[in-house]
């Protein structure tokens, strides 16, 4: 008898446990309308049911405020297995329903048997995805598709796309200007990162974790990374008539050859060398470089300025401004930095 009354005790308090949980989320979930009504206290409450309902999920993981915030909002609900699977590749169908949920939309009728039919149909009505787009909406979603959404999803829009499109060594890895430009939009928004060694990825995947990051971002500006933009220090009116060895004071290396050794008719080489405080050396790049180019050097000495630290890689990356060619490259685990410039003549040479 006792054993019994024990027994049905602890199914009494289990059922009493579940049920509280239960009510208390719901609560919680009523509560919340916009991402702005996602408190401090209410974020903490979140945290703590999303780790209690996804059995895969890390209370400490970093993911964890982006992903509680989009299933307060309801946007997420996870597995039926009660996981979400945050280091999971997410799909084509899975981004598109999280995207359409949260700008506010639901499905779209359609006859078409897949679960995700409907928010595909809704992302072309709305004009974030093209007529045929999306085909196979069991695929994993590139970062370069998730980025083409979203410039497409939100009304914001950047001044000046040129000021951040050198600052990730790869984004000239995609060919079409639209795409390109949908790609720079969000990372220049602050939606989208860059990686640590000064690439974008295009061609990634995304975990379902990293999606709904980008997704928080997009709906709450404070979330946001937004990329510097470079601010140059000098004039071209300043640096005129000044030579080359005027302008360098610090560990930066001219390396131009003498006129009668020019071959290749180089108007400016020189090697930075990374030894820190690296902020001399980068003021006598921009000054060499302004002093040629005046506010055309921009995206050069952003790119210059990408290269910390010894371990991030500068692949060569090449510019023509005035009838001239510069190159910047910057090897892995390289200590040094080589900039070259050459007049309109020698580049055919090259």
């Amino acid at each position: 008898m006792k054993k019994l009354t024990a027994l049905l005790l602890i199914a009494f308090v289990f059922m009493f446990s579940t049920q509280a949980f239960a009510f208390s989320l719901q609560d919680l979930v009523n509560s919340i309308h916009s991402i702005v009504d996602i408190t401090t206290d209410k974020l903490v409450e979140l945290k703590d049911l999303v780790a209690k309902k996804f059995s895969d999920v890390d209370k400490n993981g970093w993911y964890i405020g982006t992903i509680s915030k989009l299933f307060g909002l309801g946007i997420i609900n996870g597995y039926p297995d009660e996981t979400f699977r945050p280091n999971g590749q997410i799909t084509r169908g899975e981004f598109t329903k999280m995207l359409v949920y949260a700008m506010g939309y639901k499905e779209a009728p359609t006859n078409e048997n897949h679960w995700a039919a409907g928010v595909r149909e809704k992302a072309i009505e709305l004009g974030w995805l093209d007529k045929g787009e999306f085909e196979d909406l069991n695929k994993p979603i590139t970062r370069l598709e998730i980025a083409s959404m979203i410039a497409r999803a939100t009304d914001e829009s950047v001044d000046n796309l040129a000021a951040y499109e050198n600052q990730l060594t790869d984004f000239n890895t995609i060919e079409d200007d639209t795409l390109r430009n949908r790609v720079v939009k969000c990372y220049a928004l602050g939606i989208i990162k860059g990686y640590p060694d000064g690439t974008f990825k295009p061609y990634n995947t995304a975990t379902r974790a990293e999606a709904s990051t980008m997704i928080v971002r997009l709906l709450d500006k404070s979330e946001r990374v937004v990329p510097e933009t470079v601010t140059l220090h000098f004039t071209q009116e300043e640096l005129q008539g000044k030579s080359d060895e005027e302008l360098v004071s610090s560990d930066l290396i001219l390396d131009t050859p003498p006129q009668n050794e020019n071959f290749y008719n180089v108007d400016l080489a020189f090697i930075i060398l990374m030894h820190k405080p690296l902020e001399p050396q980068w003021n006598d790049a921009e000054k060499l470089l302004v002093k040629r180019f005046g506010e055309k050097a921009k995206p050069i000495v952003s790119y210059i300025k990408s290269k910390q630290n010894e371990t991030v890689e500068l692949p060569a990356k090449y510019w023509t401004i005035d009838d001239k060619l510069i190159k910047v490259e910057g090897t892995l685990a390289g200590w040094n930095i080589g900039v070259t410039v050459w007049n309109n003549q020698g580049r055919d040479r090259i």
